[in-house]
């Protein structure tokens, strides 16, 4: 058993509030050593399922430093960050620290892979292939995971401010769209 302390960060708009005050809040471990919450009340159209919109990328881009500004604030403890919409059902610290004993960072699994069928015909899934759900996303305060932070997660934040350019309403064809964007 691990007697690192374990903070919780999570990241909200104004959007997200409610569903924080009347569910996730309801639900939360007393057995955080913080928590540690960064209110976003700049971005209108980052509500609940408008992802991919510009104030969503601005908001991830926000949550991406405020993480890295608690790595480096809670140095050899390790942090959980959730998103606004999760629900406890119980105490999580002994297995999170538990996990980040030998890993650096643990993400949530989706149940988003690729969906298929064994021999008798029962659905499963494939998850060789996925992206990494970081709605739930634990980290190991580290020199080397603030290090990769600094050196690999900041440096591309950029990217998530870059609007996609404005393709002409008279270009008809997937190729003539592409080949103006390229």
């Amino acid at each position: 058993m691990s007697d690192k302390k374990l903070h919780l960060c999570l990241v909200m708009t104004d959007e997200y509030f409610p569903i924080y005050r009347r569910i996730l809040s309801r639900t939360l471990p007393k057995d955080f050593d913080s928590i540690n919450i960064l209110h976003i009340n700049d971005c209108e159209d980052a509500r609940p399922g408008a992802v991919g919109t510009v104030d969503f990328k601005r908001v991830n881009y926000k949550k991406l430093h405020f993480i890295y500004r608690q790595l480096k604030a809670s140095i050899g403890d390790n942090l959980l960050v959730v998103d606004a919409d999760c629900v406890f059902f119980g105490s999580v610290k002994e297995e999170i620290n538990q996990l980040l004993e030998t890993q650096d960072m643990v993400f949530q699994r989706g149940d988003y892979g690729e969906q298929l069928k064994d021999t008798e015909g029962q659905t499963k899934y494939s998850f060789d292939t996925h992206a990494v759900n970081v709605a739930t996303w634990a980290l190991r305060c580290s020199e080397k995971n603030i290090s990769f932070f600094e050196n690999e997660i900041i440096t591309r934040a950029e990217g998530l401010l870059l609007r996609p350019p404005e393709i002409p309403k008279n270009l008809t064809t997937a190729e003539e769209k592409i080949n103006y964007v390229l």
